[in-house]
């Protein structure tokens, strides 16, 4: 029979042998919670370290672009820069206006890459800055700010690159065959530039005067001109369709799928819908 004292004695040995053991689970649980946050903390600092090598690499890439956009914008320019010196050694006037017309195709082509050089997003062009600029260019090159007003109406989107080229040279021709026939002997008129959405994803660029129009015989030849060629083959790589009405006035109409931002909201807060240039 155990005694009062064993009892006791084996009670407390119990007790001991319980708290050592709880001891040295705690102890463990300790270890291996420690060893986790060290394992989470490095994780952490590679994971940042990470997101810091990707940052620069963004901010290389873009550098990069901007830097392309630039030099490609120069070299447009040095293009522009040739032909206005081939244009001094030359006494027929049917080339020098050849000349001067390829002139101002490149210099719509270099436009666009000034605005990606000087733009915060280096693929994306805002148009009615875009638009607004290339038709006040040509207004001034063709010296027709006297007598044409132009009506520039473009709401606000982006548009990527590779359409807004195409789009820069349909708008550019359109716009110097208004000015060329729209108005002979020096009438005054209107030019409308407009761009809009006609929903989903399709947009709508009509550009119309209100000229004399073309008679049916002069239409024909017109459609059929270099300049309604390029129209109709950019048209065709910007997956549109194009429409050409020449009875009162001139109008034409290209439709085409947007495959941009359909819009930016806030970023030009002044923006006004309608542009008189």
């Amino acid at each position: 029979m155990v005694s009062v004292y064993d009892q006791i004695v084996l009670v407390h040995a119990f007790s001991w042998v319980s708290f050592s053991i709880s001891s040295t689970n705690f102890g463990t649980s300790y270890r291996v919670k420690k060893q986790n946050n060290l394992q989470l903390t490095l994780q952490k600092n590679e994971i940042d370290l990470q997101n810091q090598r990707l940052s620069r690499l963004v901010a290389e890439k873009e550098w990069l672009l901007k830097e392309l956009h630039h030099r490609v914008k120069n070299n447009l320019q040095i293009v522009i820069s040739l032909l206005n010196i081939q244009s001094y050694y030359l006494e027929d006037k049917a080339a020098i206006r050849a000349i001067r017309d390829t002139q101002q195709r490149v210099h719509s082509m270099s436009l666009i890459h000034k605005k990606l050089y000087l733009s915060e997003q280096v693929n994306m062009i805002y148009m009615p800055d875009y638009l607004a600029e290339l038709v006040n260019d040509l207004k001034e090159s063709f010296g027709v700010s006297h007598k044409i007003r132009f009506d520039v109406q473009v709401e606000e989107l982006l548009m990527d690159a590779t359409q807004a080229v195409p789009l820069g040279l349909i708008i550019n021709e359109a716009v110097t065959n208004c000015v060329k026939y729209a108005f002979p002997d020096n009438q005054p008129g209107t030019v409308l530039v407009q761009m809009r959405k006609t929903g989903g994803d399709t947009l709508r660029v009509t550009i119309a005067d209100n000229g004399v129009g073309l008679p049916a015989d002069v239409s024909a030849g017109f459609e059929n001109s270099l300049g309604m060629n390029i129209i109709q083959g950019l048209s065709g790589d910007l997956d549109g369709r194009c429409k050409i009405e020449t009875a009162s006035g001139t109008s034409i109409t290209v439709e085409f799928p947007h495959s941009g931002d359909t819009k930016k909201s806030g970023l030009r807060p002044d923006f006004q819908q309608t542009n008189n240039i």
